[in-house]
């Protein structure tokens, strides 16, 4: 073998239990344990079986195509995405069917909290997730108020998306 060279002694089916087993172990914290990994790769697997209907209201070209991405890569959901309270909206009413709406709390024209009040005239059961960067936002402090709502900082922790989805 010349020098430079890796050399794998497991077959590709074995590199992508591995490379899958890290990320569980990365999505709860390098402190995991590997009956942690196993746990958390069973929780996964669980979501992915689900194929959870997602809609993503961002206005964050970058944040929103990662996340979907992220959504439709590790936990095999079917993400249907837009960039403004009022389209997600309208998706709804064309009669979208979704398992979870997570949508962003600042945008333009229509606000998470606005986009919320109308999501709930439409639908009073589907469940909710608001994102934001900024805590200290008045309109935090607003969703803090809401009642059937969860509420996540952005980035997203893993650990706190596995378990949004899983309880989707």
């Amino acid at each position: 073998m010349k020098p430079g060279k890796i050399q794998f002694t497991f077959g590709l089916g074995q590199l992508r239990k591995y490379i899958f087993l890290r990320y569980c172990l990365f999505a709860m914290g390098a402190a995991a344990e590997m009956g942690d990994a196993e746990r958390i790769k069973s929780t996964i697997d669980e979501i992915r079986g689900r194929e959870l209907k997602i809609l993503i209201v961002d206005d964050d070209d970058r944040f929103r195509k990662s996340f979907c991405f992220k959504l439709k890569r590790i936990y095999k959901a079917q993400v249907d995405d837009v960039d403004r309270g009022r389209k997600g909206i309208e998706r709804i009413e064309a009669g979208y069917k979704y398992d979870l709406i997570f949508t962003d709390i600042m945008m333009p024209q229509m606000t998470g909290i606005e986009t919320y009040y109308e999501i709930r005239k439409i639908d009073a059961q589907i469940p909710i997730v608001i994102m934001s960067a900024y805590s200290s936002s008045t309109e935090w402090q607003k969703a803090l108020e809401l009642k059937d709502v969860t509420l996540l900082h952005k980035p997203v922790p893993n650990d706190e998306l596995i378990e949004v989805l899983a309880n989707a």
